[in-house]
């Protein structure tokens, strides 16, 4: 679920794994499943990717699994890593 919250709050923007787990780990959140969960998006096309150098961007695609996650979070009451720094 973290994973999917910071992928939301990106809003498109292009990122690559390292950046995916640094970005929880800043936000408390364990990094060490990043790589599966991004193939398992991509696999259920949620996310597309892109080689750029030595690196593999991943984009976030239309894909009604989205609204799920933001209706989760929702209902969770979990915010994104960007939300919780504008609020500070």
């Amino acid at each position: 679920m973290p994973l999917a919250v910071w992928v939301l709050e990106r809003r498109g923007e292009a990122f690559f794994q390292s950046e995916a787990q640094a970005g929880l780990q800043e936000h408390g959140a364990s990094a060490s499943g990043v790589a599966d969960e991004l193939r398992l998006f991509q696999q259920f096309s949620m996310l597309t990717s892109f080689p750029d150098g030595r690196r593999l961007y991943y984009v976030q695609k239309d894909s009604p699994y989205w609204s799920a996650f933001e209706a989760i979070a929702g209902a969770l009451g979990i915010e994104g890593p960007l939300q919780r720094s504008d609020s500070t």
